[in-house]
């Protein structure tokens, strides 16, 4: 039998011609990537069903979606920074 779940380690980098170091594409099914960022499995479908973020057709189950992690990462990043900007405090009432 073939083991299928491949652990990848928290971070690969790889290293372009001209010597910059960008994110390997990470992608994983909506359900693991839901585990590794705390989110629910639910709002990635959202995302993923409105266009937000891409997602690729699992070659080894037709019944679940691949998503790329590290774009993931990003859009979850590029909302806490909106949240932030909300949060400035001037509407505070005491």
């Amino acid at each position: 039998m073939i083991d299928l779940n491949i652990k990848e380690p928290a971070e690969v980098q790889k290293e372009n011609r001209c010597g910059a170091y960008f994110m390997a594409e990470q992608w994983v099914t909506m359900k693991i990537a839901a585990k590794r960022l705390n989110i629910p499995a639910s709002k990635i479908s959202r995302w993923a069903n409105r266009g937000l973020i891409q997602v690729k057709p699992n070659p080894f189950d037709k019944r679940s979606r691949l998503v790329e992690l590290n774009e993931l990462q990003e859009k979850l990043a590029e909302l806490d920074s909106i949240q932030d900007l909300g949060n400035d405090g001037d509407d505070i009432v005491e």
